[in-house]
């Protein structure tokens, strides 16, 4: 009984070695036969190194509340260690705010303007009560600091945060507050150069990051809303004015690309979680142990694993730009993701069947990885949707450059040109002569713009 016994544990043993030689001989041919980086994975990584890694304008973001006496870039770089605290550090986390701070007084918004909440029914009253709200000359000064000194840019591994963008944001607002308060005092050049400004400082911030993309969406629909309505119950501005609106709404129309270039950054830190050498440093322990947890690691090939990231990101990528030039959803979906691998779905057996394939650890990685396609398409539909928002700005200024009224401006509404029409379906804007308000329909669900479906300018 007992060398059946023995028999069974050798023949038990014999088969785990001969297993485990088999998984070394097949991975060491897989090691050996693994293919260089492609062409696409070259250039999303020559892309991506082009960016800036870390820039003094994001901590001049950070230390925007600065005490006056305090330069941003230096009080935010003070503060920033402390701000990464976990929340059960928060009694040091102030403490080192506190130090930082040396006794002087933090800027901070005005309430009204800090709690303000823009929407498409906005009146001008409402408008020209927030441009009373206005902000520390400070603050407003750093912005325009913050806006001429390029990229907010911690870094972009996944726990690199962003600096704190709200705050500019909501001074952004109040600036196109402003212009619309400058154009009823009369000072319409003042106020097409503070649009300008304002529109401008959005779009030049579009193209860094993703987030960056997405808050240039909502800032420029807070703009474009004011906008819109100085001009829908205004006179026309004078010809040389309405020129440099025109410019400033064509350029609009070079958000899709913006949101492209913004991606560079998505990459970068998609390709940052498969940087080994740093990852095996933070992991790393002494003896075996160190080697054990590094196992995984050690024995993923990343030119492999990136040139799969590499296909799954480029969809995303593209549909995300064919859904910021207005594509339907329908038509920006027929660029298919891969399908995963078909271990994913084997459960506690996975673990066997990616044993059996090349690069075992970065499929598992990749197929946890979450690069949704139909997310960044969405992305880029609040793009497209920002672009309507801009050609309905845009007919109201033609409206007015022509002096159309009643039945002339019905005409003229339904029969627009391209640039002023429907960014999604082409068509022209529905208009309500008697309400004299054109409706707009909105895809994707905005902070500022309300719920999907449809909302309403005054014309």
């Amino acid at each position: 009984m007992w060398l059946a016994g023995l028999m069974v544990v050798w023949a038990t043993a014999l088969l785990a070695l001969s297993l485990a030689g088999v998984f070394a001989l097949l991975h060491t041919v897989y090691w050996l036969v693994s293919p260089p980086l492609s062409p696409q994975a070259q250039d999303y990584e020559a892309l991506a190194k082009a960016l800036p890694t870390s820039t003094d304008n994001a901590y001049r973001v950070e230390g925007l509340f600065a005490p006056a006496a305090l330069g941003p870039v230096q009080y935010g770089r003070c503060i920033h260690p402390f701000l990464q605290l976990r929340k059960d550090q928060e009694a040091e986390k102030q403490k080192g705010v506190e130090r930082c701070n040396q006794g002087k007084t933090l800027l901070s918004l005005p309430p009204a303007l800090d709690q303000a909440k823009v929407s498409p029914g906005w009146t001008e009253r409402e408008w020209l009560t927030l441009a009373q709200a206005v902000p520390d000359q400070t603050l407003l000064s750093r912005t325009k600091e913050i806006a001429a000194a390029g990229p907010r840019i911690f870094g972009y591994r996944p726990l690199d945060l962003s600096p704190p963008l709200r705050p500019l944001l909501m001074l952004n607002l109040w600036q196109s507050a402003h212009a619309l308060a400058l154009w009823r005092q009369g000072r319409i050049d003042d106020a097409v150069s503070a649009f300008e400004d304002a529109i401008g400082d959005n779009l030049q911030s579009a193209d860094d990051t993703l987030i960056e993309a997405m808050l240039s969406v909502n800032g420029l629909s807070k703009n474009l809303l004011a906008l819109q309505l100085v001009l829908a119950q205004s006179p026309a501005p004078d010809e040389a004015s309405a020129q440099r609106l025109q410019q400033v709404l064509d350029a609009m129309d070079g958000m899709p690309s913006r949101g492209a270039k913004a991606m560079d950054a998505e990459w970068a830190t998609y390709a940052s979680s498969f940087d080994f050498e740093e990852l095996r440093k933070q992991w790393d322990r002494p003896g075996v142990l160190g080697w054990f947890t590094t196992a995984p690691l050690r024995l993923t090939h990343r030119e492999d694993t990136l040139n799969r990231l590499a296909i799954q990101f480029g969809v995303a990528r593209q549909r995300m730009l064919t859904a910021s030039q207005g594509a339907s959803m329908a038509q920006s979906a027929t660029t298919q993701m891969p399908d995963a691998s078909p271990c994913a779905s084997l459960g506690t057996a996975a673990i066997v069947c990616y044993g059996a394939l090349p690069n075992p650890f970065g499929r598992y990685f990749l197929d946890n990885m979450d690069v949704e396609a139909s997310a960044y398409e969405r992305y880029g539909v609040r793009i497209a949707d920002v672009r309507n928002l801009a050609a309905a700005t845009r007919l109201t200024l033609e409206a007015r450059r022509r002096g159309l009224t009643s039945q002339g401006l019905a005409a003229f509404v339904a029969n627009a040109p391209p640039e002023m029409r429907d960014v999604f379906t082409r068509q022209p804007f529905a208009y309500d002569a008697q309400a004299r308000e054109l409706t707009i329909v909105l895809r994707e669900k905005s902070t500022v713009l309300g719920d999907t479906g449809e909302y309403r300018l005054p014309l």
